[in-house]
């Protein structure tokens, strides 16, 4: 069962992998295979567990796996939070900047 992470769709269905989803050749070539317990996500991103399920709650946590009582975040789940986040992120700093009249051009890293 995968948990999504927005508010409303709380349980997903998702349907088995192709042949061509297994070879990881169809979705992205760095995909790497397996999960993350939620301990070791926390540890990875140096979160505790309270923020991971206060943003699960305010609906801008990572997409989860339950097995069983477990719940796991697959790396795929783990980069692609981290893409929201980061880009959360650079909006709230535009909006920011355009409240205090501050320049809003952000420079991308090389």
């Amino acid at each position: 069962m995968i948990r999504t992470s927005t508010p409303h769709a709380e349980v997903a269905e998702v349907p088995a992998a192709s042949p061509e989803d297994r070879s990881g050749t169809a979705h992205h070539a760095a995909y790497t295979p397996g999960a993350l317990s939620l301990r070791e996500f926390c540890e990875a991103y140096g979160l505790n567990r309270a923020t991971v399920f206060k943003l699960r709650r305010e609906g801008l946590g990572p997409d989860e796996l339950v097995v069983g009582r477990r719940i796991l975040i697959t790396h795929a789940a783990a980069r692609e939070w981290e893409m929201r986040m980061q880009a959360r992120a650079r909006t709230e700093r535009i909006k920011r900047n355009q409240a205090t009249g501050k320049s809003s051009a952000i420079v991308e890293p090389a």
